[in-house]
Order: structure tokens, then sequence, then C-alpha cells
């Protein structure tokens, strides 16, 4: 149907080369003792689709639902500059090191708009779908990814718009790959300070529940917490007014102490 209430089959494929050199930039991390893999992307992939999944609005747009072949990334714990393919790509900035995001899988993700400031977004999959694969059978598993996260938009006299994030994680445990269930809590805001600049910062750690701290779980990445903070710059060139510049900087606690 027209209006705000529709539904639509999106469909996006992906596929990545080498090129010039036997070793990929994402694979450089152990070269410069970094914590981090140094790009997001950038590494070897076979062409395949990435994401397939039925999306619906219903409500006059206010609920809205995709089922599918899903990657996490599209609705949670994310902000307006940390898509690798057109901001940042190092993995600190394009990527949230101290959260364990599951391979795109079959998912269900859930968004409701409260009021036009306040949305709530709830999503399950699967714990070890696999992005370049087509393959439901692992969900006789029964080990599933669980998030949730309020968005709280915000229009700042004298500065502009800006969203402010918070959410929580929870992945059961998964034997066959000797991983123990786990959770953690992300926030991500980003504000406009005027027209031509973009402010962002984020922090995510894991190993604590978002409802309940005092229940402890198991580190899933290399990073127990992480923070970054930085500026974008949208239209610095007035002949090219889609690009952008920015600048940011990150920190991480390493899970492994020895690596501090």
């Amino acid at each position: 149907r027209g209006g705000k209430t529709i539904g639509a089959l999106d469909v996006a494929f992906e596929g990545r080369h080498k090129a010039w050199t036997s070793i990929p930039p994402s694979s450089l991390s152990a070269t410069i003792d970094s914590l981090w893999s140094t790009t997001s992307g950038f590494n070897i992939q076979q062409f395949s689709p990435i994401q397939i999944y039925w999306r619906q609005s219903l409500m006059q747009g206010r609920l809205r639902f995709r089922l599918g072949k899903l990657s996490p990334y599209s609705t949670f714990f994310g902000n307006r500059i940390n898509s690798s393919s057109l901001f940042f790509v190092n993995y600190a900035f394009a990527d949230n090191p101290a959260v364990f995001m599951p391979g795109n899988g079959t998912g269900l993700h859930v968004s409701y708009d409260l009021s036009p400031s306040w949305t709530v977004h709830g999503g399950i999959q699967d714990a070890n779908g696999m992005k370049t694969t087509i393959d439901p059978s692992s969900l006789r598993l029964r080990e599933f990814w669980y998030a949730l996260q309020v968005d709280y938009k915000a229009k700042i006299r004298g500065l502009g718009e800006g969203t402010y994030r918070l959410g929580g994680w929870y992945v059961d445990a998964r034997p066959e790959v000797n991983a123990e269930e786990g959770a953690g809590t992300v926030l991500s805001i980003d504000q406009e300070l005027g027209k031509h600049v973009i402010a962002f910062l984020r922090y995510e750690y894991q190993g604590q529940g978002l409802i309940n701290p005092e229940v402890q779980f198991s580190l899933l990445t290399a990073t127990r917490s992480s923070a970054r903070a930085g500026i974008g710059l949208p239209g610095p060139f007035a002949r090219l007014p889609d690009d952008y510049m920015g600048v940011a900087v990150a920190w991480g606690d390493p899970a492994d102490l020895a690596i501090k």
C-alpha cells in the first residue's frame, strides 16, 4: 500500500577482492601492535547476498519491523557517521570493539515510535549467522543474540538535531564454538554543533548486564570497554557537497590484561 504503511523486499549483495597486495589493510593490526583491526572491511569476501529481508511499516509508520537475513548493524548501536562505506574506515570508529555482533543471519528487528522524540528498538537474531551464506539450519541450535535500544531525538536551539541512544545486548552460550553467554551496554550520541559540524561520542562495555550490573558475564571480544569521540564536517569543499571530513580519537581496555 502507499503512504506510510508500506512493505518491501530488500536484497543487498557485496563482494570484495584482493588488489596489489597479499596482505589486506584489515590484517595489519598485528604488524603495528594494534588492539583492533586497522580497517573495517578491505578484506577478501566472495560476492554473495548479505541481506535478504521483508521490511514492513504499520500504524502510519510508527511501528516498523524487518524479518529475514539481517545485519545487526542496520538497527543497533550506530550513529550518523560510523559507516565504513561513507565515513571513517578505521575499525575503532566504524564498528563496536566491545560488543559481540553476530554475522548476518535470520532475525527479527522491531522499532516503535513512542513519540516524535522517543523510539524503542528490539531484536532477536541467530547468534551463529554468517554474512556470506544463507543457511537457516543453525536456528536448530536455539542460540540467539538479543538487543534493546532506546533513542531520544533532540533539537537544541543554537546547535541543531541530535540523537542519544542507550542500549544493551545479550547472547546465549554457544558450546560448539566454546563460547559462554555474554552481555553488555552501549551508549551512542551524535549532535549537530551548528550547520557545519557533527560531534559524536560512543562508549560500550561488556561483562555486565544492563538490567542487573551485578551479574557477571564472559568477555566475548578482545576489548573489555571502549570509548570514542570525534567530529565530522559535512561538505568541507564547495564543489563536493556530499563529502565529509572528520577527526576522532579512540581508547580501549583490552580483555587480556597481559597486552595492556
